[in-house]
């Protein structure tokens, strides 16, 4: 199968050279009468976010004329109307919409032929509402395992409502960020991945390769960015914004400024809510994955081990759960704001976690992991200076 992939600006157009191949998408004989459309690529089904260089390539097939020119292929959306002609095509400005993509062909003698696929344009930005709880009960109490990630016990948590992005941060919303913040003052320790695999992941697919850290100055730069009041400071004092992962300092939760309506990650709290959210009175069973009250099949909710062929793979793939949140279990683990600990057992109201600790707090499972370490009160932990190509994160935002 032919792959198409952006590293570092650089657009690599492997179809130019390899041509539109039998192994991509076999052409049916060819009439005598009519001229033949094949559409190479994309995919059907193909998922690209707003911002992407959509590459579409196809060719026109005539018993008499052989390929045709150019000028006699036309490319269509059925929401957009007509939006290129020729063999190839990159249109970075389809609407945000699940489009029907048309390569109509005409021969000499004005008769035509077509093909069509499906594809989707989605904003990887977008936020989602997340309503408020009175209480509903964290945890798992059959939840501890030999590597010491504990999920008891149950206990009651109430939380205000919030926001929480739709999707995980995909690379292209990572880069953009990070782009602008680098010419802005900021200070990035990791350049961030496309995917767990550069071979055959896309722009679509989550950020990895960042720390907690990372995630933390890019928050801000986001806000910054996007016209928002900026969450996150160096100290207590809240006067200086947090702008350099590298320094390898880890702010505590009185240098975040938690009304305000900037970007930030999730309290594991609001993390663990999202995830099991059905309705106002009911959630999904914390050894269940997100979603499970929608798709009782794991397969169809998460990216895991046993069906996601050992990589990471584009947002928003699988099953959404109750609120419209994609991938909340697999795909990636994602970073929480939370110092790790034991749960204290108590009642809380909009906890932010322990004020100081060793390890901060991942959540969802991933690509490489059991489907159990998808579950949603499923915790993991490790320092907020490391990366993994299976760690991830998803934003939140305070208020409705």
């Amino acid at each position: 199968m032919r792959r198409f992939f952006i590293i570092s600006g650089a657009v690599f157009i492997l179809f130019l050279v390899l041509g539109c191949g039998e192994d991509i998408k076999a052409p049916p004989p060819v009439s005598d009468e009519f001229p033949i459309a094949t559409i190479c690529n994309p995919g059907e089904g193909a998922r690209f976010s707003q911002d992407a260089k959509i590459m579409f390539l196809g060719k026109g097939i005539d018993a008499k004329d052989g390929n045709l020119p150019d000028s006699q292929l036309v490319w269509s959306s059925d929401k957009d109307g007509i939006i290129g002609s020729g063999e190839f095509h990159i249109d970075t400005l389809l609407s945000i919409d699940t489009h029907m993509i048309r390569l109509e062909v005409t021969d000499s003698d004005d008769n035509s032929g077509s093909d069509s696929i499906s594809i989707v344009v989605f904003i990887d930005s977008a936020m989602v509402s997340v309503p408020s709880t009175a209480g509903f009960y964290m945890g798992w109490d059959d939840g501890v395992d030999s590597t010491g990630m504990n999920e008891e016990p149950e206990h009651t948590v109430a939380l205000n409502e919030f926001q929480m992005g739709q999707y995980e941060v995909t690379f292209s919303l990572w880069r953009k960020v990070r782009t602008w913040g680098e010419s802005n003052g900021y200070t990035f320790d990791n350049d961030g991945q496309q995917g767990s695999d550069l071979a055959s992941s896309t722009i679509q697919h989550p950020v990895v390769n960042i720390s907690w850290r990372d995630c933390i100055a890019w928050c801000n730069a986001y806000s910054e960015k996007e016209g928002l009041t900026p969450v996150y400071y160096t100290s207590s004092a809240q006067t200086e914004l947090y702008k350099d992962s590298s320094t390898g300092v880890d702010i505590r939760n009185d240098c975040v400024v938690w009304n305000d309506n900037g970007f930030r990650l999730p309290t594991e709290a609001e993390w663990e809510w999202a995830a099991r959210y059905i309705n106002d009175a009911d959630y999904v069973d914390g050894d269940r994955h997100s979603g499970y009250n929608i798709n009782a099949d794991v397969n169809d909710c998460a990216w895991y081990e046993n069906n996601s062929v050992y990589t990471t793979h584009g947002v928003g793939e699988r099953v959404a759960n109750s609120l419209g949140i994609t991938d909340m279990s697999g795909n990636t683990f994602e970073w929480c704001w939370d110092w790790y600990q034991n749960y204290a057992g108590i009642s809380e109201n909009n906890p932010q976690g322990p004020y100081s600790g060793m390890n901060r707090v991942l959540r969802g499972g991933s690509w490489v992991d059991y489907s159990e370490n998808c579950h949603t009160s499923k915790r993991a932990f490790f320092i907020p200076g490391s990366v993994s190509n299976n760690w991830g994160f998803r934003v939140c935002r305070s208020g409705s």
